[in-house]
């Protein structure tokens, strides 16, 4: 039988998830940079380092109920998070509807950081 997986685990994938998607940001023409910054924020609530700062609070012994204290509102912020994620694409396509190879890879990683975002959002719930 598989050990339980720790809420340290999953919060260091989600924040993989945002390290990731900063790094995409980098990759972008430096005067969009602020706008997606900005764009992303207000999407989610909160900033990359904001979400990194949250992510890095929880510890290898954390129970869900103990995270959860320390970060009221957490499984709506995630959920926030995870949709800001599964949206990437779709707003991805109006600005590149022709570059379906980018598309495509915009798709795989965004659904793996949703993934990673709604799995710990689930331990979250306990």
């Amino acid at each position: 039988m598989a050990a339980p997986v720790s809420g340290a685990s999953l919060a260091a994938a989600a924040r993989l998830a945002i390290d990731e998607s900063e790094r995409d940001l980098d990759q972008m023409p430096f005067f969009v940079r602020p706008l997606a910054r900005r764009s992303f924020t207000k999407r989610t609530g909160l900033s990359r380092d904001e979400w990194r700062e949250r992510f890095d609070a929880i510890r290898a012994d954390d129970t869900p109920a103990a995270a959860r204290a320390r970060w009221p509102g957490a499984v709506t912020a995630l959920e926030r998070l995870a949709e800001d994620f599964r949206a990437a694409p779709e707003r991805a396509k109006e600005k590149m509807p022709d570059n379906a190879e980018a598309l495509r890879a915009i798709a795989a990683a965004s659904s793996g950081r949703a993934a990673a975002v709604l799995a710990l959002r689930d331990w979250l719930r306990g």
